[in-house]
């Protein structure tokens, strides 16, 4: 399945740790916009649950009680999904084993992106384009 739904929080499966202030301040926003809480979907991989784009979203959405989230899928293995650190490009595809194996990595510590006509852009706005297909 591709696309926006809606989904069980408990069936995410974070692979980063988040940061304390930003998590809070995360939490007092999403708090502050009940009763219709309008946020960016978290982006999911289609075969693991596993949480690519929206920890912060996540850990204030479990905070508020919320039992469905947004969310959007996609395909993590895509050749279009770069997954990185701050400083290296080069693809890394740990994200899924880390959750996988219950490591939680440290905070911000892999970016995603999706490749789309010569450009890099954050992997966020699939929310929105859905570009990546199984």
């Amino acid at each position: 399945m591709i696309g926006s739904s809606f989904i069980n929080i408990d069936s995410m499966h974070p692979h980063e740790k988040v940061l304390p202030d930003r998590a809070e301040s995360m939490f007092q926003y999403v708090r502050s916009l009940s009763p219709h809480i309008v946020i960016p979907s978290i982006i999911l991989c289609s075969k693991t649950n596993v949480i690519i784009d929206g920890h912060h979203r996540y850990f204030a959405l479990k905070k508020l009680n919320i039992i469905y989230a947004p969310a959007t899928y996609i395909n993590y293995n895509d050749n279009r999904i770069l997954t990185h650190t701050k400083n290296d490009l080069a693809p890394e595809k740990k994200t899924i084993t880390s959750s996988i194996g219950s490591k939680v990595l440290e905070p911000k510590t892999s970016f995603h992106h999706i490749s789309f006509n010569n450009e890099l852009l954050p992997i966020i706005l699939l929310s929105d384009l859905m570009l990546v297909q199984n």
